[in-house]
């Protein structure tokens, strides 16, 4: 089964190039890097920090399934956009990168033929990325068909496309040379001594057709509105990924960013047991307001007057509950949390969650939410835990998280996506 800112005029297309270098280089809300948890476990290079839509993973051994907000990624990961999605991932060299619509990129490691040393390669296989990088010191390589492309610190676009692949600098310098026709993509990923250099403000265009690549000049800030106005969906994404973002404020471990107006997550108390916790609540609201009767008809009664029952600071009504589910037909449900306008759902094998060991998340305006049918693999028999954040409208949580936990049946694995 399957599951899943002198004074200065500013023109609009400088406007829009203050706000994507602000985005790309100040962090689109960014979530930090999960750490190493284990010893013997494999260590994450990358993680994904927004999806608009749906992004999926190809992982070696895993399967095909939906990625999620906060989700490490591995040397060998494949991450590709549907026609409709847009997707943002952030890489522990100090990196990050818009993926456009309809494209996909594998994250992949090599060895040096000139000095045995390894590195981090970025192939891209179809599709656009718009990315920004801190200064490395080895250029970070990124392939297409038909280009060989080194970064050593720089913001850039990348088109490529079966017959050409298009660069765009908008800051740095970026090193390039066309890739030998019929050339196996992990043939010699490094770039030869003669390779050219662009610049700001510099569009090359590599077809493995002509002789030499076309190389133009223009102004940044023409060249930036030219981008963002052909890639419309993945720069206006960009933009508004913010609130997505918010997930990081609800993660132990997370970095939450003031990226918008309002958000200023400093975390969240968790209860970890809200049924009881419901239940202590309530006699306690008893007690503290009935010292000398009882409860009439359900409105609490005491000298003269009455109290309506107050509702737990926390969200109560989770489901399931310290129960026994089958991962495939897995749905889970809360009770409305009065001033929450969206709600984040965490699910981890680790009763203390955090960045590093999250399996699953989610966001959503509803009170309930169904686990994807190409969602991660689920192991049968396993006890997970799942934390609901209630969020209000200025971002900020709203009372307590709730937590519990569920365990899968056995004989039940979840095969996610394949």
């Amino acid at each position: 089964m399957r599951r899943t800112g002198n004074r200065t005029r500013i023109l609009p297309g400088r406007i829009f190039a203050l706000a994507m270098l602000g985005l790309m280089v100040g962090g689109l809300c960014w979530v930090s890097m999960p750490k190493r948890a284990d010893a013997d476990a494999p260590t994450a290079v990358a993680s994904v920090i927004a999806i608009k839509g749906k992004l999926m993973l190809d992982r070696p051994g895993r399967g095909h399934y939906s990625a999620f907000v906060q989700m490490p990624d591995y040397i060998n990961d494949q991450l590709t956009t549907d026609p409709k999605s847009v997707a943002a991932v952030e890489f522990a060299i100090g990196g990050r990168i818009g993926i456009n619509r309809g494209s996909s990129i594998r994250i992949v490691g090599y060895r040096s033929a000139t000095n045995a040393s390894t590195g981090q390669m970025l192939r891209v296989n179809s599709g656009v990325i718009w990315a920004h990088f801190d200064k490395q010191k080895s250029p970070l390589i990124i392939q297409t068909r038909n280009s060989t492309i080194g970064i050593r610190g720089t913001e850039f676009l990348v088109d490529a496309r079966d017959d050409s692949t298009t660069i765009d600098v908008f800051q740095g310098h970026v090193a390039y040379a066309p890739r030998l026709p019929g050339q196996a993509p992990e043939a010699n990923p490094e770039l030869p001594e003669n390779a050219s250099l662009a610049g700001p403000g510099e569009r090359v265009v590599i077809k493995a057709a002509l002789a030499a690549p076309v190389v133009n000049k223009y102004d940044v800030d023409r060249l930036r509105k030219e981008d963002a106005q052909r890639y419309n969906d993945l720069a206006g994404a960009l933009v508004a990924l913010g609130a997505i973002q918010n997930i990081a404020g609800w993660v132990p471990g997370g970095t939450p960013v003031a990226c918008y107006a309002g958000y200023a997550a400093t975390g969240v108390q968790v209860v970890m047991d809200p049924a009881q916790a419901a239940r202590n609540f309530a006699a306690n609201e008893v007690s503290s307001h009935v010292p000398f009767g009882g409860i009439l008809g359900g409105v609490i009664s005491s000298s003269g007057g009455s109290h309506s029952k107050k509702a737990p600071p926390f969200i109560v009504g989770l489901s399931p509950d310290q129960t026994t589910v089958d991962p495939h037909t897995l749905h889970f449900g809360w009770k409305p949390l009065a001033g929450a306008k969206q709600y984040v759902l965490l699910l981890s094998r680790q009763e203390h969650m955090n960045a590093s060991n999250l399996d699953w998340s989610a966001q959503t305006s509803d009170t309930s939410v169904s686990y994807p049918q190409d969602g991660p693999p689920m192991i049968a028999g396993q006890k997970y835990y799942w934390r609901v954040v209630g969020i209000g409208a200025n971002g900020k949580a709203r009372g307590k998280a709730s937590q519990t936990w569920l365990r899968t049946a056995p004989g039940s694995d979840h095969a996610g996506g394949q």
